[in-house]
């Protein structure tokens, strides 16, 4: 399982998945919260996701 393709292969599920998954995230934010909160809470739910974009990058440099 040690092997570039196996990554390759990875990151393209996950860009996959990325892209239908977080247009329906804003989405239920839209719904969720009130208009003067949105900003608010989006800010929170972009900024996790480059969190989580970038320590997956570092744990791939760590398991190497």
């Amino acid at each position: 399982i040690d092997s570039f393709g196996v990554l390759v292969v990875m990151r393209i599920i996950h860009g996959t998945l990325s892209s239908a998954i977080n247009p329906l995230g804003f989405s239920i934010i839209a719904d969720t919260f009130p208009p003067e909160r949105r900003n608010t809470a989006n800010s929170i739910v972009s900024a996790a996701n480059f969190a989580g974009i970038a320590l997956s990058s570092m744990s791939i440099l760590l398991i190497k």
